[in-house]
């Protein structure tokens, strides 16, 4: 008999990047794009051997803004997640290299933290 697969377990924090990720497509100027780094999940063994050695490298923030020039990686925390020590590190050395890490813990930290980056956003229209 073939064991049953318990379907996975939504995250708070998958929902809110999938949340931000929505906002971004509707939103960046053209001048400004995106991307996600799936970096996180299980991974057997020989995976994660592969993806090292293809230079998957851990902590990497969640998604990457790119902007005149410039990269802004934002990192989705839930209101009472906590960066691991990988995270630390990973930050600390994009931040040494000049590029802007933020923590985001909801859609409207990411919108701030790009206004104050100056990632320029078109307007949304809210239907009632």
């Amino acid at each position: 008999m073939t064991p049953i697969k318990k379907p996975r377990r939504r995250s708070a924090e998958e929902d809110l990047q999938k949340r931000v990720s929505a906002y971004l497509h509707a939103t960046l100027a053209p001048t400004a794009t995106f991307f996600a780094v799936p970096n996180g999940g299980y991974r057997n063994m020989t995976e994660a051997a592969r993806m090292k050695a293809t230079g998957t490298r851990p902590g990497v923030p969640d998604l990457i803004v790119f902007h005149a020039g410039r990269a802004i990686g934002i990192e989705l925390k839930t209101k009472t997640g906590r960066l691991s020590a990988a995270q630390v590190s990973c930050h600390a050395s994009f931040q040494r290299c000049g590029v802007r890490v933020v923590v985001c813990r909801s859609l409207d930290d990411v919108i701030a933290a790009l206004w104050e980056a100056g990632v320029p956003m078109r307007p949304v229209r809210i239907s009632a």
